[in-house]
């Protein structure tokens, strides 16, 4: 039949397998119903996006310019309105001011993204940036993290 030491490999290949398939589904999935929280950047990008429930939100710390599309060359940060764009997952923002270090940046205007998976994208042709929702940081469960 079978040497010991094949049925060993076939033992631990056999374990293996188990414990893929059982552990394939416990990443952690994210489906959010509103955009309230707290929002980090994914590295190599720096920031914090803040949405409040008064309709308000911030922008800290920057790498990224929101509002122009480019990258900060000093640390940018922004402050605005917000809503809900339509009945899909998707967050209005309007830059109402917008900073570089302390003087003023252009690129204040409204912005609409996707924020229901745990993720807002602000892209331009060469650069983006990806805030990740933090639910460990956030105030108030604004939909089920699994």
């Amino acid at each position: 039949m079978f040497s010991p030491n094949r049925l060993r490999f076939i033992a631990v290949l056999a374990a293996l397998v188990v414990v893929g398939v059982g552990t394939a589904g416990c990443g952690q999935q994210v489906h959010l119903e509103s955009p309230v929280g707290v929002w980090r950047a994914a590295p190599p990008e720096t920031g914090v996006l803040q949405i409040y429930e008064d309709g308000t939100f911030t922008i800290t710390d920057s790498s990224f310019r929101i509002g122009s599309g480019k990258d900060a060359p000093r640390k940018y940060r922004a402050e605005g309105d917000w809503n809900l764009a339509s009945d899909t997952a998707w967050v209005y923002l309007n830059i109402n001011h917008a900073y570089v270090g302390d003087h003023a940046a252009g690129g204040a205007g409204g912005h609409s993204r996707e924020f229901a998976d745990g993720r807002i994208t602000f892209e331009s042709e060469d650069l983006n940036i990806t805030f990740v929702y933090d639910p460990s940081a956030s105030p108030t469960p604004s939909g089920s993290v699994d």
